[in-house]
């Protein structure tokens, strides 16, 4: 069963999320060139209470290298239970990154605005 999501009128490709154990909805940029698997504004996360393990330095886009907090979360990821390692940047969304497409394919159709990630075996 894939996950199914839009492109927004600025061309983001979205999906949301389901946290655990919350079960809050969380709505996600695709962000091809972020190499982790979520970004999550700090107070996100401390509302979702995932639990912080370190603190990493991380390349920004812009080529700026910072320290931030890793936490541990989980989402439902394909109806299953996923434990993800979420980064605290100071983004005003959240950012799905492309460690957890690993095994996937993407499709963005920009032209219909749809979005499916598939699972591949």
């Amino acid at each position: 069963m894939p996950i199914h999501g839009t492109v927004t009128s600025a061309r983001e490709p979205v999906i949301v999320l389901e946290t655990l154990p919350t079960r809050r909805k969380i709505s996600l940029i695709i962000d091809t060139g972020f190499s982790g698997e979520l970004c999550l504004p700090l107070r996100m996360i401390k509302s979702l209470g995932f639990q912080q393990y370190g603190r990493e330095p991380f390349v920004l886009a812009d080529g700026r290298i910072v320290r931030a907090n890793v936490y541990k979360g989980q989402v439902r990821w394909f109806n299953k239970r996923q434990p993800v390692e979420v980064i605290a940047l100071d983004n005003p969304r959240g950012l799905l990154g492309t460690q957890i497409l690993q095994r996937c394919r993407l499709t963005v159709r920009f032209r219909s605005r749809r979005v499916h990630i598939n699972q591949e075996r």
